[in-house]
Parts: structure tokens; C-alpha cells; sequence
């Protein structure tokens, strides 16, 4: 993987070495409702480890999907690991899980199903018809529905080329004391990991 084996950390440094890119995120599919607080810990290690080697780089951290536990589970505890990890060192966070647990009211919070089915997304829909205009211009989504994917590529966090980058401690959230930063993309964050290119 991006982060987790040597061969992954040789992959992800060989693409930066190319120098055409301002950002990289790892994009967490199921595994943080199963990680151990060890494991959590060498993937912020090895985050910042490449943050040390590239500077000019912004390398984004990220919170796992929804699984339908609450504040007393797994995946709970590992990213909030995540959330304290970047407010104690000035990282920049993309918090997935954040941002599924809250309608965009900023009603909630809301645990979904393990699947990461949103319980009312549908009649947010059905309530909001603007809102969900695009879905039939998007695929099938694994673990979301497709609110929640345009939610989050509102949230993603690139440089808009008026904001002059990222700043370190940014952190996208439904919740309304963080920062909800613009964006000029839509990324498939479910492919696992994405590069941005210099423009």
C-alpha cells in the first residue's frame, strides 16, 4: 500500500520525485474499522515521514468511512487517533467520517449501516431535489451514497488558485467550528489514494 510497505512507500516516493504534484492523500477503503491503534500510529509516522522528505508537498490525512458503530467503536477510536494526530501537529485532514455522520443542515450526528448506507439520504433527496440533481452523471459508489460523495468532493481540499495553497491545521468538517474549504475537483476518493497536479 501508499503508506504500509516498503514497496508502497517506493511507489508513492517515485511519483513525488516526478515533481508534478502538490498533494497526495491515502483514501481509506473499510480498513480503519479494523486497525489496530499500532497500525493507525505507522501510517501517521509514515505520513509525516514523507512530508519531512517533500516538503513542497502537501501530503493530506484522512478519517475512515462510516461503518455503522458509534463513539464506543473501532473505528471511531482510530479516527479520532487521526483527528487529535493533526490538531496537535499542524497537519491538514480530510474527515470522511465527519462528513457522513452529518446531513447538510448540519443535523446529526447519524451512525450508518456497516455498508456506509445512509439511512436519510433518501428523503434528504426527496426534500432537497437540487441537492441530488447530478447522481444519475455519477457511477455506483462502494460504502457511500451518492450525497455523501458529493458532500465530501465539495470538501476535498485543493488549492483554488486564489487561497495560495493549503494551510497547515486545515481540516474540512460538517461541523461548524472547522473549516470547510472550496474546491475546484471531484476526486474519486475511493480508489484509495489521488495526486494533484501543479497547475
Amino acid at each position: 500500500m501508499y503508506w504500509s510497505a516498503d514497496d508502497g512507500k517506493n511507489r508513492t516516493r517515485s511519483v513525488a520525485n516526478t515533481g508534478l504534484f502538490n498533494y497526495s492523500m491515502w483514501a481509506w477503503c473499510g480498513q480503519q474499522s479494523s486497525n489496530s491503534t499500532a497500525t493507525v500510529q505507522q501510517y501517521l509516522d509514515t505520513m509525516n515521514q514523507f512530508e519531512q522528505q517533500y516538503p513542497a508537498m502537501r501530503f493530506i490525512y484522512m478519517t475512515g468511512h462510516t461503518d455503522g458503530t458509534g463513539p464506543g467503536g473501532t473505528l471511531f477510536r482510530n479516527n479520532d487517533q487521526v483527528r487529535q494526530y493533526v490538531r496537535n501537529n499542524n497537519k491538514v485532514l480530510f474527515d470522511f467520517a465527519d462528513i457522513e455522520t452529518y446531513d447538510p443542515s448540519g443535523g446529526g450526528p447519524y451512525y450508518n449501516d456497516a455498508n456506509g448506507y445512509c439511512q436519510w439520504c433518501d428523503a434528504w433527496c426527496t426534500g432537497h431535489p437540487s441537492d441530488c440533481a447530478n447522481f444519475n452523471q455519477m457511477g455506483d459508489c462502494a460504502h457511500t451514497h451518492k450525497l455523501f460523495l458529493q458532500t465530501e468532493g465539495r470538501g476535498v481540499l485543493v488549492d483554488d488558485g486564489a487561497s495560495g495553497g493549503l494551510e497547515r491545521g486545515a481540516v474540512t468538517s460538517r461541523r461548524g467550528a472547522l473549516r470547510l474549504h472550496p474546491y475546484d475537483c471531484f476526486c474519486a476518493l475511493m480508489a484509495r489514494k489521488f495526486w494533484l497536479r501543479k497547475r
